[in-house]
Formats: structure tokens, C-alpha cells, sequence
């Protein structure tokens, strides 16, 4: 089974960092994380790129809608499953 991640993001440099290596870290193995940010203004688009894992979709900010925003990116993608999140989410696995 293939598991994508998506996370709707704007402004989260504060905390996007461990929420991306928590869900690399999982002992089920993640197929891809597809982050989309409305806007971000800090440090978040570049700490994104230090994850070579993570694909990046980018909307003006004045395109956000919950609903919206979060069909945009899982039509983009090619897992089985599924997981919506948010950037300052903290993944744990038991092992």
C-alpha cells in the first residue's frame, strides 16, 4: 500500500521541520508528502527544500479555501491512501 501525506501550509517554519521528519521516520514507509502553501512569508518554502521527498505545489494566498485547497493537492496524488495533515502536526510510530 502506497501512503501519501498532504499538508496545507502557510507560515509554519516555526514548526514544518519536525512534522516532515515525523512522518519519514514512520515505520510504514511514506510514498511521498505533497505540501501545498497559500503564501508563506517566512523561512517555510525553504526549509521544505531541504527534503527532497516533499513535492511542493504553491497557490496565492488569495486562493485558499480549506476544502479547495486540500482537493488541489490530493488530485496530485498517486498513493493508495490518503493522510491529510497539518504543519505543525507531531507523527509518533510505536517503534
Amino acid at each position: 500500500m502506497l501512503i501519501s501525506i498532504v499538508i496545507p501550509v502557510k507560515n509554519e517554519g516555526r514548526h514544518i521541520r519536525q512534522c516532515i521528519a515525523g512522518w519519514l521516520g514512520q515505520t510504514l514507509p511514506v510514498h511521498e508528502i505533497i505540501v501545498i502553501d497559500s503564501g508563506s512569508t517566512d523561512d517555510t518554502l525553504s526549509i521544505l527544500a531541504e527534503f527532497p521527498q516533499v513535492r511542493l505545489i504553491e497557490i496565492d494566498g488569495s486562493q485558499f479555501n480549506h476544502g479547495t485547497t486540500r482537493n488541489v493537492a490530493v488530485a496530485e496524488t498517486t498513493g493508495d491512501l490518503v493522510m491529510m495533515t497539518v504543519g505543525d502536526a507531531r507523527p509518533f510510530d510505536d517503534q
